[in-house]
């Protein structure tokens, strides 16, 4: 799952927010060896992304970071798209915009990684619920993005039939 979630993050970085989820299930996992395991799992998901990113990250580093911040910091009203609540944010305070927009999706992904922390909620629960906040708090939404929370909505079922059934979340 590692190598796939790799190549996921050298193809599309929307999924880099479920990294700190991966750290926190390995963590969590039966195996004693915690930190070997997460700095093996972090090389993996690192490893692809990394590979495929090193020919911009040597010919133009600068020009390589802006346009991965790029995400964060442009405008929404530059796009004429569906409305996300980072354009709905920026409507009543337009001074909330960019990095400082980004506040209140950081804070609800916090609270996300604390409740799957705590196995309050389950590994499908907190994908759909990371994906989810990081698709609404985006600058500018695409109706594509909404195919990569689907998948995660019928397999929230799984996660609810573990917390019926009275065994732990994992």
């Amino acid at each position: 799952s590692l190598l796939l979630f790799s190549i996921s993050l050298a193809i599309k970085q929307i999924g880099f927010f479920l990294i700190p989820l991966y750290m926190i299930w390995l963590w969590q996992s039966e195996n004693q060896n915690h930190i070997r395991n997460i700095i093996f799992a972090f090389a993996i998901i690192l490893s692809i992304p990394l590979l495929t990113s090193l020919p911009f990250i040597i010919w133009n580093y600068e020009g390589f970071l802006k346009s991965i911040i790029f995400s964060a910091t442009r405008n929404p009203a530059s796009h004429f798209n569906a409305f996300s609540l980072d354009t709905y944010i920026d409507q009543v305070i337009p001074s909330f915009i960019g990095i400082k927009a980004k506040i209140p999706m950081l804070f609800l992904m916090g609270l996300i990684y604390i409740s799957t922390w705590r196995r309050q909620i389950g590994m499908y629960t907190s994908s759909l619920l990371t994906l989810s906040v990081f698709i609404d708090f985006n600058s500018v939404l695409f109706l594509q993005y909404m195919s990569w929370v689907v998948p995660f909505i019928p397999l929230c079922v799984c996660d609810r039939m573990h917390i019926n059934s009275g065994r732990r979340i994992s």
